[in-house]
């Protein structure tokens, strides 16, 4: 694997991590509001906080390394992380660990949002960042 693949890899995948972490929070937060346990509940808020900065850590530093690329290998990477491309004969194993460890992300997060959508809504009612 070329460094440049490694390295998006590894950032994906820490990134798939930080993303499963927020997802077990939110499934925490969730439980909460049906205890309507509230102190629990923002306890919870505090350290989905922690994590999404760290994603957003993690965000910034793959920027920073697909930047840093030739142009042609860069468009490359940026390919790769799109949900639907054509798998063909040439794409080497290191491009498909990347391409589907991004889409691990994305379904992942997908969950996230469906949960977090009820509970916003449980919470803020038609004031709901979803309502709008």
């Amino acid at each position: 694997m070329n460094n440049e693949m490694l390295d998006i890899a590894v950032n994906l995948r820490k990134k798939y991590n930080k993303i499963s972490e927020l997802l077990d929070i939110t499934q925490q937060m969730s439980e909460c509001i049906g205890r309507n346990d509230m102190v629990s509940f923002e306890i919870l808020i505090n350290m989905r906080t922690d994590i999404l900065l760290e994603i957003e850590g993690i965000n910034d530093t793959r920027e920073q390394i697909i930047e840093a690329l030739e142009p042609q290998k860069a468009e490359r990477i940026e390919y790769l992380m799109q949900e639907d491309i054509e798998i063909t004969n040439d794409i080497s194993n290191e491009e498909l660990k990347v391409h589907s460890t991004f889409k691990d992300c994305k379904s992942v997060t997908a969950k996230l949002i469906a949960i977090d959508k009820v509970i916003n809504k449980k919470i803020c009612g038609d004031e709901s960042f979803y309502s709008k």
